[in-house]
């Protein structure tokens, strides 16, 4: 019976799809939102999206650690995802620091 491998680096990517996506949907939302009738609706989804892309961080990175790992092959996947998800970290460190300094 053949043992069934998990790719590591494929759902790693996947991740980072839809973490690029979630953040544009985001940004759309944010802009449109004081065009908008109801922004109370609007602030509970975009805070719900930022929890899910928050997952879809964790998640992706634990992946992309679970690839280096398993040494797993390293192509344009695996290359975009440890670039992809060092930038959306680097991005949620400052934005956390930032507030700090601008007082």
């Amino acid at each position: 019976m053949e043992k069934k491998t998990t790719n590591y680096k494929q759902w790693s990517f996947r991740l980072l799809i839809y973490l690029v996506v979630i953040n544009g949907v985001v940004f759309y939302q944010t802009i449109n939102m004081n065009t908008l009738a109801d922004n109370s609706q609007v602030a509970l989804l975009i805070s719900l999206e930022g929890i899910l892309g928050g997952v879809f961080l964790i998640a992706g990175v634990v992946l992309t650690i679970m690839s280096h790992i398993k040494r797993e092959e390293r192509n344009y996947q695996y290359k975009v995802s440890v670039w992809g998800f060092s930038f959306f970290i680097i991005i949620t460190i400052v934005t956390l620091i930032l507030p700090s300094f601008v007082r």
